[in-house]
């Protein structure tokens, strides 16, 4: 199975903050089931608008 390549433009970064305002993993404490389901929800959230994003590739975009 090969991945396709994503690549991060502003306007990706400005829907991830928007959802990630709406949303606020971070008000789950790390590692828990409901941190997890938060940006897997962020995920499909962009997902809505047409990007080809994981949860992990979310949060990594956010915290690198």
């Amino acid at each position: 199975m090969s991945r396709e390549l994503f690549i991060w433009k502003i306007e990706h970064e400005k829907m991830l903050l928007t959802e990630v305002i709406t949303i606020e993993p971070y008000q789950f404490k790390a590692g828990t089931k409901e941190r997890g389901s938060a940006w897997t929800e962020i995920a499909e959230g962009l997902a809505g608008f047409g990007l080809k994003v994981t949860q992990r590739s979310a949060q990594e975009n956010l915290t690198n």
